[in-house]
């Protein structure tokens, strides 16, 4: 329309724009793909037009509730959009911010600033004003597709669950979409040469089918991807199958209908689904793999008011197959990988089925591991721990983490969760050491490692070795309390007694100087704020061989845990310290004291004088407040 308008002008007005600039508004939510926004915005620069980008808001959560998953998503599409701008600058003549915090938003519900209600920086404040190290620091969770295997065999579709359905292995439906965490299920799969065959049992509190809409009645909806391409859109080979409660079905597209059977059980407010899929595009075989994903719809009064999958938290599975998780086919007798299928035996004479709470396993080091299973799922392992001279060590051999991954149900951000717990040592230990299997840590299963101790917790990822080459079958992990280090007496007074930590890998002798932007460890150093000290002002400080210290941006106090917490994608040494900071001319907005000294704190931004006033004054100055 612009360049139809401005080349009409043009004809009686040569070397005119009737329009001259273009404004975008940027009313984004967290499944924007950026690729779309750096298109339109191409589009409009090669008009020639001066362009801006007006009412910038991203939507995360809603009913007011932004979980930190969705908080760091929000903040790493701010981060790229920023990045575009950036890029684009030479065309760009300003970004507008559609409001400052949460709860002034036309958006409120929705969450969509860089502050939130109490005037707090969000993950999305940081990924405005550090856009890089924010991408390299918070890599959103979908990298990890989930993986899990179908095995061979063949059910009666009838709604009744038969006994080969325990030779397949659960996955959990309970990844959720929406604010409403409602209706969780749990799935299984099998095939055979002509079919695949999905098992899904749903927990529901009540019934509901009153909505014309299907999509917004108590069903489960099954997502396909034969060929696994990953494809942002649908293809021949793809599909999404729904079934509610009465068994009644719909399809996108309908065509897929043809040969699928499906079976309902219901049983008080909780059903059963069976169904039959036809293979249509690919020759069913030991080790190839499908996209796949579950999906649970919760209606109540004629609405949906949650959503469940196994892997994908977007709710773009209905038109966009790279969401989807991986189905791995195995089991079929007389061919590779049909010797272990999910479970069973492992080929030792073992059944790895167990239901049991608990375990024991060899820990490679002549002790036993007791590996305990929660409630909620969580498998956590207590190595035998050998204390000398204040060290204390722990072993994890491939069996032991092995059985607890198998016997873990809980999922965190799409992974199985894995505590390693050491916290039953004696006084006097300055310094913990795990060894672990060095293969679990190159990403070649998701889950999700925690090691507590009582100096400190770390949140491994499982891809942490991804970028580091290791010849040892295992690694050690390390946390020591007894660290020496040379500071300035300023430094050294806002540290205190606090405590400082050093962490390392080490494979054998060596130290491996570990650095993985793609997989950043979440560290909880324990500490209980004193008298006086205000939480926004406590803050981690990474501290290098010579002394110097950095101010970790994302590190914050949580009083409730009774831990300072940040993220880092190195090992060193890290430190708590108390950062004090007064601005004269913050009397003038007191509602934002204690975000800028939250800021200050760590280094973000800088005051003219500590005690004078909080601006930088480039020359030539500026007439407010502003980033830069």
């Amino acid at each position: 329309m612009v360049k139809a308008m401005n080349d009409k002008y043009a004809v009686d007005h040569p070397g005119k724009k009737l329009v001259d600039g273009v404004g975008m508004q940027g009313h984004y939510n967290v499944n924007t793909n950026p690729e779309n926004v750096k298109r339109s915005l191409e589009k409009f620069i090669s008009l020639g037009v001066e362009v801006t980008i007006s009412e910038l808001d991203i939507q995360a959560g809603s009913n007011y509730q932004l979980s930190e998953q969705l908080a760091n998503a929000q903040g790493y599409l701010y981060a790229q959009l920023m990045n575009i701008f950036r890029d684009h600058a030479d065309h760009i003549s300003r970004v507008t911010f559609w409001g400052m915090d949460d709860n002034t938003s036309w958006r409120a519900a929705s969450n969509p600033l860089l502050f939130d209600k109490n005037l707090q920086a969000k993950p999305a404040y940081y990924g405005v004003i550090d856009p890089d190290t924010f991408i390299k620091e918070h890599k959103p969770d979908s990298r990890d597709a989930h993986h899990s295997t179908a095995v061979y065999g063949t059910p009666t579709i009838d709604g009744v669950v038969d006994s080969i359905w325990s030779q397949a292995p659960a996955m959990a439906v309970n990844q959720y979409q929406m604010a409403w965490q409602g209706a969780t299920g749990v799935a299984k799969a099998l095939w055979d040469d002509e079919n695949l065959y999905v098992l899904i049992q749903v927990s529901d509190t009540q019934l509901d089918k009153s909505s014309a809409n299907v999509w917004e009645q108590d069903s489960v909806e099954i997502f396909i991807d034969e060929n696994n391409a990953k494809t942002t859109f649908y293809q021949d080979d793809d599909g999404q199958y729904r079934v509610n409660f009465d068994n009644e079905t719909s399809f996108n597209p309908v065509g897929i209908a043809a040969g699928f059977i499906s079976a309902a059980n219901v049983s008080g407010t909780n059903y059963t689904i069976e169904a039959r899929i036809p293979f249509k595009s690919i020759t069913p075989a030991n080790e190839v793999k499908i996209g796949f994903d579950v999906q649970v719809n919760d209606a109540k009064d004629g609405a949906r008011q949650s959503v469940a999958a196994w892997n994908d938290t977007t709710g773009n599975g209905y038109q966009d197959p790279s969401v989807f998780g991986v189905l791995t086919l195995t089991g079929k007798p007389g061919n590779p990988g049909g010797n272990n299928p999910g479970g069973g035996n492992d080929g030792n004479g073992t059944n790895n089925n167990s239901s049991s709470n608990s375990n024991s396993g060899s820990n490679g080091a002549g002790s036993p591991s007791e590996i305990t299973v929660s409630a909620d799922g969580v498998a956590t392992i207590k190595p035998g721990v050998k204390v000398v001279n204040g060290h204390a060590l722990g072993t994890i051999s491939s069996d032991t983490l092995n059985q607890a991954l198998k016997q873990a149900t809980s999922v965190v951000s799409g992974k199985k969760q894995i505590v390693i717990e050491m916290t039953s040592t004696p006084t006097g230990v300055h310094s913990y050491e795990v060894q672990l299997p060095s293969h679990s840590l190159r990403g070649q299963e998701a889950f999700a490692l925690v090691l507590k101790t009582k100096s400190g917790i770390l949140h491994i990822p499982s891809n942490m070795l991804s970028n580091v080459t290791v010849n040892t079958e295992q690694v050690s992990i390390h946390i020591e309390t007894d660290t020496v280090v040379e500071l300035n007496s300023v430094d050294r007074e806002r540290i205190g007694s606090r405590p400082v930590i050093h962490l390392k890998l080490t494979a054998g002798d060596r130290v491996i100087a570990w650095s993985n932007p793609k997989a950043p460890v979440t560290v909880e150093i324990p500490y209980t704020s004193t008298a006086g000290e205000l939480a926004h002002q406590i803050v981690a400080w990474y501290i290098d061989s010579d002394g110097r210290i950095s101010p970790i941006p994302n590190s914050q106090y949580n009083a409730s845990s009774g831990a300072v917490v940040f993220q880092t994608t190195h090992f060193g040494t890290y430190a708590v310290a108390y950062v004090s900071h007064s601005f004269g001319d913050l009397a003038s907005v007191p509602w934002a004291a204690q975000a800028i000294q939250h800021m200050a704190a760590r280094d973000v931004v800088e005051g003219v004088a500590r005690t004078v006033s909080l601006l930088r004054r480039p020359s030539p100055e500026p007439t407010s407040l502003r980033f830069w």
